[in-house]
């Protein structure tokens, strides 16, 4: 509440008050012991610094901002196919028909199988988010792209606005796929500023409270994208995401109180060198 208020933690310019906020590894530490903060055991390793915490893409996009632009996006495009929230199947059976046809004209694969209108709206009280893994987001975003470029006449100032916002976004991840240590830093950031900046465009034309939310994480955002100095491919979580996935299914119907003993066995059976 106090970055919102006092300081306006979505303002993404570069005078933005937020950015004169920011506290030095011993200032925080001495404010978190003044007030009886809670303080990591990790904070007292030798050697350690606060600079050593990154925050994660997949956790923060993938799994946070991308959800809620896809989310928007669908309930658009949803509307402007004539959709209805109390009749929807007929416009999501339509949406998934320009999902395919764009995947293909695309050359990628449907990275979900089916489409309802709860997965990216649960109510019509609630703010649009669609449902969806961290790569399965990440996979649909340049298909939304496609529809929305292709398949909707973009005769609005807001439809042009949308599609320069999701351009923005791509550009991100195609400067992390393809990441030079000289320039792309400087690319990076300033796609990402972009495309949070049109957030705050859209969200500021929008008369729905519902609709093109901002959330904390993309404040964190922003803090990402410009101290970023390699690509956050090389830092973000799918593998840990993964390995956790695995454990979680070899430890079906295993006792709790035998849970780490019973995985090691199972990991020393599966990853076994074959003689």
């Amino acid at each position: 509440a106090v970055l919102t208020n006092a300081y306006n933690c979505f303002d993404f310019t570069r005078a933005a008050l937020s950015k004169s906020s920011l506290l030095t590894q011993a200032l925080f530490w001495e404010t978190a012991r003044e007030e009886g903060m809670f303080i990591s055991a990790i904070w007292p390793i030798p050697g350690f610094d606060l600079s050593f915490v990154r925050p994660d893409w997949m956790h923060i996009v993938d799994l946070g901002t991308l959800q809620y632009l896809l989310g928007n996006l669908l309930w658009e495009v949803f509307v402007e196919l004539g959709g209805v929230f109390s009749r929807p199947k007929l416009t999501c059976s339509r949406i998934e028909n320009l999902i395919e046809m764009c995947a293909a004209r695309l050359g990628v694969s449907k990275p979900f199988h089916s489409l309802t209108v709860t997965m990216f709206r649960l109510a019509m009280k609630s703010k649009p988010k669609l449902k969806l893994k961290a790569a399965e987001a990440r996979h649909f975003l340049p298909i939304m792209k496609e529809i929305i470029r292709t398949c909707l006449p973009a005769d609005s100032a807001h439809q042009v606005l949308r599609l320069q916002c999701v351009d923005s976004l791509l550009c991100c991840y195609q400067e992390m796929e393809h990441w030079d240590q000289r320039s792309s830093p400087e690319r990076f950031a300033t796609a990402g500023k972009r495309h949070l900046l049109l957030l705050v465009h859209l969200r500021g034309e929008s008369e729905d409270p519902l609709r093109w939310a901002l959330y904390p994480k993309h404040h964190l955002l922003i803090h990402l994208i410009e101290g970023a100095v390699m690509s956050p491919r090389l830092e973000w979580n799918y593998r840990d995401e993964s390995e956790i996935g695995d454990a979680v299914a070899m430890s079906h119907n295993t006792s709790s109180r035998h849970v780490c003993t019973a995985l090691v066995g199972r990991y020393r059976n599966t990853f076994k060198l074959e003689d």
